[in-house]
């Protein structure tokens, strides 16, 4: 696991980032999501399309190597988040996608699966 501030490796069992401070909060569902301190932050809203397919399953977004989250088809997560440059990367099955974004104001991803190729798309 990674502190979303300064980027150090943590141990699973820290409350707080050794190197800077930054605290460390464990999610009900077992993942690790570190708090990001922030005035005056943003939100990451994420949408995903309700698509039909013999399976749909949940994808896996990482925020800065840290904050995991999970989203279902046809979901919106709202994901707090400071201002700066952050990276997300979306898993499902064998599929991945990394998208660095550089947060100004409030941002919202639309995430859907291509249909021709099988991959995620984000916009």
């Amino acid at each position: 696991m990674f502190c979303s501030k300064c980027g150090s490796e943590i141990d699973k069992q820290s409350k707080f980032c050794s190197k800077c401070g930054q605290p460390v909060n464990q999610t009900i569902n077992g993942a690790v999501e570190l708090t990001q301190i922030y005035n005056g932050g943003f939100t990451l809203t994420v949408n995903t399309a309700k698509q039909w397919f013999a399976v749909n399953p949940s994808i896996k977004m990482v925020v800065d190597r840290g904050a995991e989250y999970k989203i279902d088809n046809g979901e919106t997560l709202n994901i707090p988040i400071s201002a700066g440059t952050h990276s997300i990367a979306f898993s499902c099955s064998i599929r991945n996608k990394i998208v660095n974004i550089n947060v100004t104001d409030n941002v919202t991803l639309n995430i859907k699966w291509n249909r021709l190729t099988g991959s995620i798309e984000v916009k």
